[in-house]
């Protein structure tokens, strides 16, 4: 609920996967993201002897606590957390649909080196520009070696400089990014 009060999207809304890759044969396994609150709390006293208690979960300066305190509210007007994990999890089957479909789009489009990769923008362009933006975020964070893609909105101006007709060099997460013809060629920052 949070995600959804600031404008997140299909990715943002979906949930967290047991298993998510973190880098070459390198993953993150969240084996406890479906257990409740008390069967966590059950299992944290049996093998530890004890749980702790944020105090800050019942602080109501912060959006969590907020979020938290209207569930009673939501069910009592039919609105149940098993029916809001049933909509997170479908909107999750639509991200991995969706990834499927950027990571095809991406194989096609985006040819790699050490020392450069070269974007087929004819053909990214005639995508929606949800996919435009994933393609480019993708592609600038596997290049540039980062852990987090840049902002929407840079990535967004990217796709703007890019779209126009001027055949000045842009610069974006330590990337040089150069039109040639229906390409831009992408390599690093000097």
């Amino acid at each position: 609920l949070i995600r959804l009060s600031r404008g997140s999207g299909v990715q943002g809304l979906s949930a967290m996967q047991f298993i998510s890759p973190l880098k070459k044969n390198i993953y993150i396994i969240r084996p406890l993201l479906d257990f409740k609150k008390n069967e966590l709390s059950n299992i944290s006293k049996k093998l530890f002897g004890k749980i702790f208690h944020d105090p800050s979960n019942n602080n109501t300066k912060y959006l969590r606590t907020k979020i938290r305190r209207l569930k009673s509210t939501f069910e009592k007007n039919g609105i149940t957390h098993s029916q809001v994990i049933r909509s997170i999890k479908n909107l999750s089957a639509t991200n991995i649909t969706l990834n499927n479909y950027i990571k095809k789009i991406y194989l096609l489009n985006v040819n790699k080196s050490k020392k450069e990769y070269k974007i087929n923008l004819k053909k990214i362009f005639i995508e929606t520009l949800e996919i435009q933006i994933k393609i480019l975020s993708q592609a600038i964070k596997e290049f540039s070696k980062s852990y987090y893609p840049p902002r929407s909105k840079k990535i967004l101006n990217l796709i703007h400089d890019l779209k126009s007709n001027t055949t000045k060099n842009l610069t974006l997460s330590k990337c040089v990014f150069k039109k040639s013809g229906n390409y831009v060629v992408m390599k690093k920052d000097a």
